[in-house]
């Protein structure tokens, strides 16, 4: 039975619902999105061990943006693509702070309900070690720009990137309306 787009229902006719055509995708707007997380442009001290070295030893770089999906970095040295990183680097907490508020909470006591105030912050972000390939290498400046894509990271601290995202990308709002406030 060939498909007419209407149907017959109690012998009055309806129309049959269609989905829509897919949508066609041109290079460019598909290039305009790589990433599938977001993106924080910040500025930490990171150490990382390249695995390929014959004496792996600790090196120093300069975090300039993170996602749940890698990092990118400023190093001293080149490295080709595909190299394995192991990165070591705590997230700040210092700005959480900005998000601590003071609530009214129902306890229950011998006595009955009371009603008592706490003050609830933020949980802190701790140390993370994670397993990451270099997938490419751009000078600048006389460092190197190192493009790195997690390897081996688990759900919790993927999470635990994108907590940091959410609330760094609100602080940086939070900021930018203060400034305005003052200006204007």
């Amino acid at each position: 039975m060939p498909k007419t787009g209407y149907m017959f229902l109690f012998a009055r006719e309806r129309k049959v619902a269609r989905k829509p055509p897919p949508v066609e995708t041109t290079a460019t707007t598909t290039a305009a999105q790589k990433r599938r997380a977001f993106r924080s442009a910040v500025h930490l001290p990171v150490t990382f061990i390249v695995q390929t070295d014959r004496r792996p030893r600790r090196r120093f770089g300069i975090m300039r943006d993170i996602s749940s999906g890698g990092v990118r970095l400023t190093a001293n040295r080149a490295f080709p693509a595909g190299t394995p990183v192991e990165l070591r680097f705590t997230l700040p907490n210092e700005f959480l702070a900005a998000f601590a508020v003071d609530v009214i909470e129902r306890e229950s006591s011998p006595f009955g309900d009371r009603l008592r105030r706490v003050h609830k912050t933020v949980r802190d972000f701790e140390a993370m070690a994670l397993q990451g390939t270099i997938i490419r290498t751009t000078p600048e400046a006389e460092k190197f720009a190192l493009a790195i894509r997690f390897t081996d990271i688990d759900r919790r601290t993927e999470e635990e990137i994108a907590r940091f995202n959410h609330y760094w990308q609100l602080w940086q709002v939070r900021k930018l309306k203060e400034a305005q406030e003052q200006s204007g």
